[in-house]
């Protein structure tokens, strides 16, 4: 305004109106544009959510578990066997998802303490299918008797021919 009253010109009273309205609505515009974002983001992540499984991994693990888990007590000591491992087991595992594996059945089998390599009597199985805990019985069964089978490949031995 200064320089326009240098010059010997005067600004009329609405053009500094329109100014001050075109300044408030490029706001209200700008504000708009972010909320926008914003609810588009949280649709987003709305969606996300719900395609998220019903069943979290380790209560999924736990799961697997269940029907072989009264077999044993608490303070039980039980060996474990997996995909790849002869027994009486072998450490270091063949890598982090078999580790994963040995360490799930751990917490899902908690208070019996899991032990890889182990005498105990009782040896704990974690196969990719129940045909592989199977066909792991079958090739020891001079060493192992199958004493139950869980869900998903989970098996239960006991030391000892059948």
């Amino acid at each position: 305004m200064a320089f326009a009253q240098s010059r010997g010109e005067t600004l009329r009273p609405s053009h500094t109106q329109a100014l001050y309205a075109l300044r408030i609505a490029a706001i209200f515009v700008l504000m708009a544009i972010v909320l926008l974002s914003g609810v588009i983001r949280l649709g987003a992540e709305i969606a996300e959510f719900e395609k998220a499984p019903a069943i979290d991994p380790i209560t999924a693990n736990e799961n697997r578990y269940a029907p072989v888990r009264p077999a044993i007590s608490a303070g039980d000591r039980a060996g474990y066997v997996a995909d790849g491992l002869t027994l009486p087991g072998t450490w270091p595992m063949a890598g982090p998802r078999a580790a994963q594996g040995y360490y799930l059945a751990q917490y899902a089998l908690v208070p019996a303490l899991i032990s890889i390599p182990s005498d105990a009597p009782l040896v704990v199985g974690n196969f990719s299918s129940v045909a592989a805990a199977r066909e792991f019985a079958a090739r020891n069964r001079h060493t192992l008797s199958l004493v139950g089978l869980g869900r998903g490949g989970v098996a239960l031995f006991r030391r000892g021919a059948q």
